[in-house]
């Protein structure tokens, strides 16, 4: 489900993004981010015509080795109030604005190795649609997790040296070495 203000649209993708960096205090960590694309499902109003995104490069970072697989996510919560100067979350339709007063949530779905992904907030798309409340309820899957131009050995052990031990597979997808998590 994703609703903006009282109409509905339908979700055409929903994805946990996963990539490792160095943080501000120098440690390794891994960023959690979500993507989550949808389309109308019709109508004649202004915004009929739009296909909201919520986008989010980091919600949550983990340090190495803190979770060993990508389903371990749940149960984390995440809320904020205002919109900082490098925003949590955008909410996207004709450019992007700041998700505020929000509550994000990863889900456990019981007897699965999966993730729900619960998001409520408010946004001011423009001057026409303020304080417009969000909301999206979807299960998520994992994104390749790209790796370069590296061989096939140096991303499995780059991967499992962050801690996972998740099975994935290696495929070259657009010319980028990636991971595609099969226990999905």
């Amino acid at each position: 489900m994703f609703r903006v203000a009282e109409r509905d649209y339908e979700i055409t993708g929903a994805w946990l993004e996963l990539f490792p960096r160095i943080n501000d205090e120098d440690e390794e960590v891994v960023c959690w981010g979500v993507k989550v694309t949808s389309k109308h499902r019709g109508g004649s109003d202004d915004m009929s015509g739009w296909r909201p995104a919520i986008l989010s490069d980091v919600l949550v970072e983990t340090k190495r080795g803190q979770i060993a697989h990508w389903y371990e996510i749940a149960g984390t919560t995440i809320e904020w109030d205002e919109p900082k100067a490098d925003p949590q979350a955008l909410f996207e339709v004709f450019g992007t604005a700041a998700i505020y007063r929000c509550r994000c949530q990863f889900i456990g779905v019981p007897g699965n190795t999966g993730v729900r992904f619960s998001l409520e907030g408010m946004v001011d798309v423009d001057a026409d649609y303020r304080r417009l409340p969000i909301r999206v309820d979807t299960a998520l899957q994992v994104a390749p997790w790209p790796c370069g131009d590296m061989p096939e050995q140096e991303c499995r052990d780059e991967f499992h040296r962050l801690g996972f031990r998740d099975p994935v597979e290696f495929k070259i997808i657009e010319g980028v070495s990636s991971l595609v998590f099969s226990n999905q």
